[in-house]
């Protein structure tokens, strides 16, 4: 009898190579600098013996970081939308709860967890350095919960939609570099930190709705 040359147990290896690849590459491009690290530094890192691993899964560097900025996009839209979703069985949301909504997915994509990891410093770099990539990589597809939170906004604050916009370039610019610093700060305080608490960040949220409901 024939048999698969993909066994089970080979495909649960590869997909925890490939995972083990993304969890190292972000880390270590959050720390660095996507520019600064090579190929063989994450290969390296991971503890695999040459690049042809990373070049299997990914066809190489630029789509192993489009596979990390994806894996975000598609998590915090996914979470945006079923949360939206059940706001409007409930009634309509307010400021604060669509800012939550904004917000969640950049602090966490689990609400309920604190958070450890690296993305938002990577993306912020990458935003940085190659907004073009970001915006190309995402797209339309995984962007439509975040429009759909402006939309809704739009709707309850009264003040110009040229204003407005503005302010959510603001927000957006706020929200990433404070969780990045959350991020910095929780990888070398994972317990003892301000960012542990539920006041610091409802204060946070405090000044994004300042931001964005202060009269012209």
């Amino acid at each position: 009898m024939a048999t698969s040359s993909t066994t089970p147990t080979t495909r649960a290896r590869g997909h925890a190579t490939r995972e083990r690849l993304k969890h190292i590459a972000e880390t270590l491009f959050a720390e660095h600098g996507v520019d600064a690290v090579t190929v063989r530094d994450i290969v390296k890192a991971a503890g695999l013996k040459n690049v042809a691993s990373l070049n299997y899964y990914f066809g190489g560097k630029q789509g192993l970081v489009e596979a990390l900025i994806l894996d975000g996009a598609r998590a915090s839209d996914t979470w945006r939308q079923e949360r939206l979703d059940a706001l409007a069985e409930r009634g309509e949301p307010s400021v604060r709860e669509l800012i939550r909504v904004l917000a969640w997915p950049v602090l966490s994509t689990n609400p309920v967890r604190v958070a450890t990891d690296t993305h938002i410093r990577f993306i912020n770099h990458v935003m940085a350095v190659n907004r073009r990539l970001f915006d190309d990589t995402v797209g339309r597809g995984w962007n439509q919960g975040y429009q759909r939170c402006l939309a809704l906004l739009r709707e309850r604050i009264d003040l110009p939609v040229d204003t407005l916009n503005e302010r959510f370039i603001f927000i957006n610019i706020y929200l990433r570099a404070a969780f990045a610093a959350r991020e910095t700060e929780t990888a070398r305080h994972p317990r003892n930190n301000i960012w542990n608490r539920t006041a610091t960040i409802e204060h946070l949220f405090d000044t994004v709705e300042a931001i964005l409901t202060a009269r012209v």
